[in-house]
């Protein structure tokens, strides 16, 4: 069995951070759907994150569009020291 199948198939989701998350009843109701939903749950849960950060770029301006930007290029340099590790 795959990891992500295990992983799928527990009533806890296996990161940490998602686990905090979840202890909140908003959040829980929106990631249990994208989790242990369907395909339609997901797309829906996907375009309302869209759809929260448009709203966070007009209310905000150019840091809800540079600060997630800067976060990902964070990511990127670790998955480039995983690859090449």
């Amino acid at each position: 069995m795959s990891a992500l199948a295990t992983a799928s198939s527990r009533k806890t989701p296996p990161i940490l951070l998602l686990r905090i998350l979840m202890l909140v009843p908003v959040f829980n109701l929106f990631l249990r759907e994208a989790i242990h939903g369907t395909d339609n749950d997901r797309l829906w849960f996907a375009f309302n994150v869209v759809t929260i950060w448009l709203v966070a770029i007009v209310t905000f301006g150019y840091p809800a569009v540079i600060i997630p930007a800067l976060c990902m290029v964070a990511m990127a340099f670790l998955w480039i020291l995983e690859t090449v590790r």
